[in-house]
């Protein structure tokens, strides 16, 4: 989630409840909300609740239960939004 493991992690603090987010799903191991700063109507992220660093850092079992939420949001976005289409993005690392 981030490279400076000195830095505060927001998605940490959205998943304590210290930082504010607007969840669109949630259960034991993932999180959902929109996010603060869209690209698009209905941007959400999806995360796990525990901190991973990135895909090669993360539990598979997690990773697919994290699968299964993004499935279940982008059918809660197509059912409230009617969009045209949807976009997937999974990011790793920071590239320089």
């Amino acid at each position: 989630m981030v490279e400076d493991s000195s830095k505060p992690c927001i998605f940490c603090e959205i998943v304590a409840g210290c930082s504010p987010a607007r969840v669109l799903l949630e259960n034991e191991t993932c999180i959902s909300f929109l996010d603060i700063a869209p690209a698009s109507r209905g941007h959400a992220l999806i995360i796990p609740k525990n901190h991973y660093r990135d895909i090669y850092d993360i539990d598979p079992n997690i990773l697919a239960e994290s699968m299964k939420m993004t499935k279940e949001v982008a059918e809660l976005l197509e059912q409230k939004l009617n969009p045209e289409g949807s976009t997937l993005f999974q990011m790793n690392r920071i590239v320089g």
